[in-house]
């Protein structure tokens, strides 16, 4: 009977300037479409294929972050050249990449975005190895 009514352009109007309602509507928009992804990632014979397509495109995203970083880079470095960085600046520019280097090192163990609130653990627990640069 809802949908019927909603199918109504005047009702519909009336519905989604409510705050409230346009909110319930959206979240029900979004739980039906985690419910299908979970039915099609378990029963679909094609959902393995379509996971290794997802790796392929994330592994892609990383290589054109990468590309990215190192074309900025490019750009930016020749023009420091002969020039000294205020302590403000070096420690920025260390806290960088020592959060690129921590990146690299839990991007398969972390599900969750890397953020540079984990860092600090990570700075702690690499403090004077071989390749962390802070010997």
């Amino acid at each position: 009977m809802t949908t019927g009514l909603l199918r109504r352009p005047d009702v519909a109007f009336k519905a989604m300037s409510d705050d409230t309602a346009r909110h319930q509507v959206n979240h029900a928009q979004v739980e039906r479409s985690r419910q299908a992804r979970e039915d099609f990632e378990e029963n679909s014979p094609i959902a393995p294929a379509i996971r290794a397509i997802d790796r392929s495109v994330e592994f892609l995203d990383l290589v054109t972050a990468c590309h990215t970083f190192v074309e900025s880079a490019g750009r930016t470095v020749p023009g420091l050249r002969d020039r000294q960085l205020g302590d403000d600046e070096r420690v920025l520019v260390h806290e960088n990449v020592a959060l690129a280097k921590y990146a690299r090192a839990v991007k398969a163990e972390a599900p969750e975005p890397i953020t540079a609130m984990r860092l600090p653990a990570y700075q702690a627990r690499t403090a004077g190895s071989p390749r962390s640069g802070t010997r």
